[in-house]
């Protein structure tokens, strides 16, 4: 985690941050944008997990994920309990 967050800096320290679904119980989420990447930020802390709709956004490479796999079906990612990842986005 420390070398992925050297390697992007521009966008997981400083990028713009964009609270997305703050009314879900079970996911919280969120965007980073820096220095022409975009990053997708997914954390569960609930015993039973959690989804978050994607809307209109397309997944790229995981960075890192603490449990794989991401499960997503159409625009929905479904999060298994205490599951944590960061998603470039396309």
């Amino acid at each position: 985690m420390v070398k992925l967050r050297k390697d992007h800096k521009d966008v997981l320290v400083y990028g713009k941050y964009t609270l997305l679904d703050a009314a879900n119980p079970d996911v919280y989420a969120y965007t980073r944008e820096g220095n022409g990447e975009k990053v997708l930020v997914l954390l569960s802390f609930k015993k039973n997990g959690g989804s978050f709709n994607l809307g209109s956004m397309q997944l790229g490479e995981e960075w890192i994920n603490n449990l794989q796999p991401l499960k997503v079906n159409g625009t929905t990612v479904t999060l298994q309990p205490y599951q944590a990842c960061i998603v470039k986005l396309k």
